[in-house]
């Protein structure tokens, strides 16, 4: 294992050993409720089922279908070095499979804003 993942998984470990990444997660949900990042990702899921027809695909199918539309690269944040190493590449290990693509701007800012400050009380 590189210098990077281990620095990875000690970070993922003090977000969950500290309780922030369960925090951040519940933020986070709560935030895509209220602007109805949820209700529109649904109201595409049903759109697809309408127009292939509930017999006709897979939840699995459905899930491939609207991948796309939610989820996207973590690469376009901007982090001010000497922080810009630790975030960008630790979203997926703390997220998963966040559909961050639609969601919008100011939730993503505020979401990068508390991982850093997070990360700005460890060690370095």
């Amino acid at each position: 294992m590189d210098r990077g993942e281990e620095l990875k998984l000690q970070y993922l470990e003090k977000l969950i050993q500290s309780g922030e990444k369960d925090r951040l997660k519940e933020a986070l949900r709560t935030q895509l409720i209220e602007c109805g990042w949820r209700d529109k990702l649904k109201s595409y899921a049903k759109e697809i089922i309408q127009q292939r027809g509930l017999d006709h695909i897979s939840v699995e199918e459905l899930v491939e279908e609207i991948k796309p539309r939610g989820r996207g690269s973590f690469a376009h944040f901007e982090i001010p070095t000497p922080l810009f190493f630790r975030a960008p590449r630790l979203f997926p290990y703390f997220f998963g499979s966040l559909c961050i693509a639609t969601v919008p701007d100011e939730i993503k800012a505020e979401l990068l804003q508390r991982i850093r400050k997070f990360l700005s009380t460890l060690p370095t």
